[in-house]
């Protein structure tokens, strides 16, 4: 059960890394960027939930059984 949770959560993350570089290299995020300084938060939020997912899931791939 362990396993499948984890092929879901890492597959879960890279879904939402995925979203969040495309949200991040789009025009009007680059053109919120160039006069702001920042991304936009929705890209961020969605690429750090997306890293923490995939590294959650890998850990949980790699746990043994007790």
């Amino acid at each position: 059960m362990r396993k499948i949770a984890g092929l879901i959560l890492g597959a879960v993350g890279g879904i939402l890394l995925w979203q969040g570089w495309e949200i991040k290299q789009s025009i009007g995020s680059r053109f919120t960027e160039s006069i702001t300084g920042s991304i936009p938060d929705e890209a961020l939020y969605r690429l750090i939930g997306g890293g923490v997912a995939v590294v959650m899931g890998i850990a949980m791939l790699m746990m043994r059984k007790k």
